[in-house]
């Protein structure tokens, strides 16, 4: 998968996200919780960021392991962070219904759908040639 391609697909998952962010927040049941949906789009937006570059240089490797083990570190520090995020939440604003998820989910779900597709991609890339001089 090329940086072109990723950012692309980045771009119109975020836009989705965004839109569907402008229609969450137009709901009044919904309304209370704007700031946390767009800071987790913001959020969310920075970790499949990294988490391209972390897998692409990962899938690069001779090492096939190294690809799995990307892949299983971005899939935890992407839970903890949503974790984090919503017990933040709740100690901060102390929320009175358990809505403030929806967005939140929502948003996670999209973004996890879309580095799911990268990960395929990223995990068919042949591994590098070594040449063999001698």
């Amino acid at each position: 998968m090329t940086n072109r391609h990723f950012l692309v697909g980045l771009t119109v998952t975020s836009v989705c996200m965004a839109l569907m962010n402008m229609v969450l927040c137009r709901i009044p049941a919904m309304a209370p919780w704007c700031a946390l949906a767009w800071m987790s789009l913001g959020i969310f937006f920075v970790l499949t960021g990294l988490m391209f570059r972390y897998a692409k240089s990962a899938a690069l490797s001779p090492n096939k392991n190294k690809f799995t083990s990307a892949v299983l570190a971005i899939t935890t520090i992407k839970l903890m962070v949503t974790v984090g995020l919503l017990l933040a939440w709740v100690v901060l604003e102390k929320p009175t219904s358990a809505l403030f998820v929806l967005p939140v989910l929502m948003i996670y779900v999209g973004f996890t759908i879309f580095e799911v597709y990268v990960l395929l991609k990223l995990s068919r890339t042949p591994p590098p040639q070594i040449s063999s001089d001698g």
